[in-house]
């Protein structure tokens, strides 16, 4: 079972986005895909479910030892995103209001690999291929947990002028966890809303995050995905591109995020 966990201290970048594209990618082709929404705002629930979704359970009473079977839902496969595999399927784990309080709780008892012992026994079961966790936007306890529980992180950072500064934030607190808990974390840095059009300065300001941390794969910066107005739309219908515009770019831009993470997992288990 590999981990993802998407990780960003700033709001607005596409880090919810990204982690139900990357679990709908990975659903398309035939995993059995996990995803928990650690964010108390409940992004990736509603981005997946709809704007109305309200979950009565989901990610804080879990990690405040409700079963994982009185919390987690079946997203995927539904009348609208059917497939054609047997096993393939999209299970959520909301993220609702609770996790404010159950943030605190972390934090009092300094309980930082939770997460990594809850998943573990979802490993030992074999029930998921993959699992993506999605954060919410600041150093708190709840991502710390993510960042030890991921095999893989991706921090998504928009092509914008103060594009430097978020990955940078990010990085440090990764490297924090790895001394603390010895070992390295493949990381990667995913630019977003990159624009297209003539004159725009988005290549200028990837370029200058590439310069600093590589390209992939010497390096940190995965292949950008380009901005789009349709993604936005996709919100209002709790659908994903993959539902909402089949064949589109950006599905192909997420089916190359996902086959590069899995290109990293199997490197990394190699070694």
């Amino acid at each position: 079972m590999l981990v993802v966990s998407i990780l960003s201290f700033k709001g607005g970048v596409g880090k919810s986005t990204t982690a139900v594209h990357l679990a709908a990618s990975a659903y398309q082709h035939g995993f059995r895909v996990l995803l928990v929404d650690l964010d108390f705002q409940g992004s990736a629930a509603q981005k997946l479910m709809g704007p109305l979704f309200q979950p009565e359970r989901g990610a804080g009473h879990w990690l405040s030892d409700t079963p994982f079977e009185d919390v987690v839902i079946r997203a995927r496969p539904n009348d609208n995103f059917p497939t054609s595999r047997d096993t393939a399927c999209i299970d959520l784990v909301p993220g609702e209001a609770s996790l404010e309080f159950t943030e605190v709780q972390l934090t009092m008892k300094g309980e930082s690999t939770k997460l990594v012992n809850f998943l573990a026994d979802l490993d030992e079961s074999d029930r998921y291929d993959l699992v993506v966790i999605d954060t919410h936007p600041s150093n708190n306890r709840l991502s710390t947990n993510a960042i030890h529980a991921a095999d893989v992180i991706i921090t998504p950072f928009a092509a914008e002028p103060d594009a430097y500064h978020g990955p940078a934030n990010v990085l440090r607190r990764i490297q924090e966890v790895e001394k603390s808990s010895r070992r390295a974390i493949p990381t990667y840095l995913l630019p977003t809303m990159y624009d297209t059009t003539n004159g725009s300065p988005s290549p200028l300001f990837v370029q200058a995050v590439a310069e600093r941390y590589g390209h992939y794969p010497e390096g940190r910066v995965l292949p950008w995905i380009m901005a789009s107005k349709i993604i936005k739309s996709t919100v209002s219908f709790g659908q994903t591109m993959y539902e909402y515009r089949p064949g589109h770019a950006t599905t192909r831009q997420y089916d190359r995020i996902l086959e590069i993470i899995q290109e990293i997992s199997q490197a990394t288990y190699a070694a």
